[in-house]
């Protein structure tokens, strides 16, 4: 008990030691990741089968196909209607039995792979911090869950990648990923909702509406499944025939319900703008379905799909909180004699992590009447007027700045984008981000820069190969993916 009360502590302990290290950001992602892999597939994947709920029933069921002559006499496409496992995962199942291995540890191995490698990549995407949302899914046990039930296991992998590519409004390879999901585990088809709900705006009427119809459908789970017809099914009646309490639905009730609260309580405190809608969907979603498993214990199954989503959401929301006001306090304690230009950038700085951007640029307009020709005044000052959408002051000072290091790759980049983004002197846009790119070619924010030069001069396979090139050096940005 008390090794897997480490175990799980370990992830907590390896970030925190990583984060407090002098690497680059790059070099720590790639630390976490190596060591969430070693330490899930390991764990996992090595392991006496009956450690998990389902392993055991799935162990079985291989062995006794993959040593059963005429079973073995089919293809890989063959699918036996009456068996209690779904054709998508009959057919994987095949794969691996004629292919790799007839070994029934054979698919606890691949599906822990599988399940271990989408797990990071998907997190990846969106945070440097990989051991700590592994941690959040291990304490709430989502990942377990991942790793003994392999058919919905495999079907969220398969999801995460349908998840971006609805990001990408690719609606095509969104509902094949969606059908395949299905064939794994019939629970899938939920993941369907997501078509409605990006199209529903995320505002208080719509989301007491959901909730409200999830109360309903908590209370009258049993009608719903009667009037679908589905009476027949053993979920069915293994949930109507339960006399125990839930303890494991409520407290994923509970967990779920303190996520939520805690982001919303983020959002509102400093008036975040709404970014990740569906996240916040799923995130709702996740507390209704939990909410219903208390009735009706199968719902959990639904619930698991949504569950990874809501600590993405929570720790963006984090990294997104200000924390400019401590540093302005010790800011304020330099003398006024000392007060030079660090003084005024790193004041600025602080007014800008808390989004008050109209009090930065008056500090820079200030720093730079005494330092007319100091360029980092010039470049954070056109960044400020940039994101209040003032475009003239922006080239302005861009351009001044350019003038003082003309071979500054910053500063070319800068003009250059700021073109793009204008739709104007594109050649010259041109001509900028490729000298920038001349002395940085790995740097992913010039790559992105040229791509979406070339996006404006309607050139998208150029546009396309710079952006993809550029997601290769920075990919945490989600920007790149919309831009893709």
């Amino acid at each position: 008990m008390w090794s897997v009360v480490f175990y799980v502590i370990s992830f907590w302990w390896v970030h925190v030691c990583v984060r407090n290290s002098n690497f680059s950001p790059r070099v720590k992602m790639g630390f976490e990741a190596i060591y969430c892999f070693f330490a899930l597939f390991i764990f996992f994947c090595f392991r006496d089968i009956t450690i998990l709920n389902d392993t055991h029933a799935y162990f079985e069921w291989f062995d006794d196909l993959s040593h059963s002559a005429e079973h073995m006499s089919h293809g890989i496409w063959h699918v036996n209607a009456l068996d209690r496992f779904e054709p998508g995962f009959q057919i994987y199942a095949n794969m691996i039995m004629h292919f790799i291995t007839r070994n029934a540890y054979g698919i606890i191995f691949i599906s822990g792979l599988i399940v271990t490698i989408a797990n990071i990549l998907f997190i990846r995407k969106f945070t440097n911090g990989i051991c700590l949302v592994v941690f959040l899914m291990l304490c709430a046990g989502v990942l377990e869950s991942e790793y003994s039930g392999m058919r919905q296991g495999i079907a969220i992998c398969v999801l995460y990648y349908a998840y971006f590519q609805l990001l990408k409004h690719r609606l095509f390879i969104f509902i094949l990923c969606g059908i395949i999901a299905t064939t794994l585990h019939s629970s899938a088809i939920v993941f369907f909702l997501l078509l409605i709900l990006q199209k529903v705006e995320l505002n208080r009427k719509f989301i007491s509406i959901t909730f409200i119809g999830g109360i309903i459908i908590a209370f009258f789970i049993d009608k719903v499944f009667e009037m679908l017809g589905l009476t027949d099914l053993v979920y069915y009646e293994q949930g109507m025939t339960r006399d125990s309490v839930a303890w494991a639905a409520i407290i994923n009730t509970v967990i779920s319900a303190i996520v939520l609260w805690f982001c919303y309580y983020i959002q509102r405190k400093y008036s975040f703008k709404v970014k990740e809608p569906l996240l916040w969907w799923m995130t709702i979603l996740n507390v209704i379905f939990n909410m219903t498993s208390i009735t009706f214990p199968i719902m959990t199954r639904f619930s698991l799909y949504f569950y990874p989503f809501i600590f993405i959401l929570c720790i963006l929301l984090i990294n997104r909180v200000p924390s400019g006001k401590t540093r302005l306090k010790y800011i304020n304690l330099i003398d006024e004699v000392e007060r030079d230009v660090d003084y005024y950038l790193l004041k600025a700085e602080c007014y800008s992590i808390d989004k008050d951007n109209k009090t930065a640029i008056l500090i820079l307009e200030e720093a730079l009447k005494e330092n007319p020709t100091n360029t980092q005044v010039l470049s954070f000052l056109a960044s400020l007027y940039e994101e209040e959408k003032n475009i003239d002051k922006t080239l302005e000072l861009v351009k001044k700045a350019l003038e003082i290091e003309p071979e500054n790759p910053v500063f070319q980049n800068f003009l250059g984008f700021m073109y793009a983004e204008t739709g104007s002197n594109l050649d010259e846009a041109l001509v900028l981000i490729e000298k920038a790119l001349k002395q940085e070619p790995e740097n992913g924010a010039y790559l992105d820069s040229l791509g979406w030069v070339y996006y404006k001069k309607k050139d998208y396979k150029k546009a396309y190969k710079y952006i993809s090139e550029a997601l290769k050096y920075m990919p945490e940005e989600k920007e790149l993916y919309d831009h893709l």
